[in-house]
């Protein structure tokens, strides 16, 4: 059974985890490109 609490904090969860993914492709892309030259 799906209660609004449960649903804004999946909501949340998912924003999170996208921020982080952003976060990570873009430190790896500034490390490798710092790396090839």
């Amino acid at each position: 059974m799906m209660t609004y609490e449960n649903l804004s904090v999946n909501f949340t969860d998912r924003k999170a985890c996208m921020t982080v993914f952003d976060v990570c492709q873009l430190f790896l892309q500034t490390f490798l490109f710092h790396h090839k030259f």
